[in-house]
């Protein structure tokens, strides 16, 4: 994976190559444990062991679990946005390819869930953490902010400043939404992706409904 160096929940800055290789290897066994045991099984010592380093060159970087799922929830954070950025294009056209285009983005957050163990329990335990759960709302709105941009043309009838607070409303619920999807069978967590799509997502941003 790829490591800010100025991670906020990093004890040390890596300022050489060996270091941020380091660095890198320990979040890269912490991904591989998290998606085999989930988090609360995991520990620094087995960490070390997976990431065949010692225990105080864990603690060198990183002084608690929580600033280690802080570093991979912000590594998560920018795979989503560049997701979402990827779904939303360089342009949207009319309000049918606005909703494609939710869509798209909708159903790539999805994907993740539900191909990646380790991101769906990195966010899960960052939201349920009140001392990382900021990391959420701010990713919200983040998100929110790109799409009331990417949105504006298509959808004059909602006001800028209400464009802006409801696709911050839609990014946050769609993350619950997904959240509770992926703990469900896949058929009805299938059902409740295009649920919040038609009734709560495209509503909310001014969306066409389905046809």
């Amino acid at each position: 994976m790829s490591v800010d160096p100025d991670a906020a929940g990093a004890r040390r800055v890596p300022e050489q190559d060996r270091s941020r290789q380091r660095v890198e290897q320990i979040l890269d066994a912490a991904i591989t444990c998290i998606a085999a045991e989930g988090i609360d099984a995991m520990t620094m010592s087995g960490l070390a062991t997976a990431a065949e380093v010692s225990l105080p060159s864990i603690y060198r970087y990183f002084p608690s679990k929580q600033a280690i799922v802080r570093v991979l929830a912000e590594h998560y954070a920018e795979v989503v946005r560049q997701r979402l950025t990827d779904a939303l294009g360089d342009g949207i056209e009319g309000p049918d390819d606005a909703r494609a285009a939710v869509a798209r983005a909708l159903d790539a957050y999805w994907a993740l869930y539900r191909q990646d163990d380790a991101f769906a329990a990195v966010w899960g335990a960052a939201v349920a953490d009140p001392a990382l759960a900021q990391l959420d709302i701010d990713d919200s709105r983040t998100n929110g902010h790109l799409l009331a941009q990417a949105l504006a043309s298509v959808v004059p009838q909602v006001a800028p400043a209400d464009l802006e607070r409801r696709a911050f409303l839609a990014s946050h619920l769609a993350g619950a939404a997904v959240r509770l999807a992926i703990q469900l069978p896949d058929v009805e967590g299938d059902a409740v992706i295009a649920d919040v799509l038609d009734r709560v997502v495209g509503p909310l941003l001014g969306l066409p409904a389905p046809r």
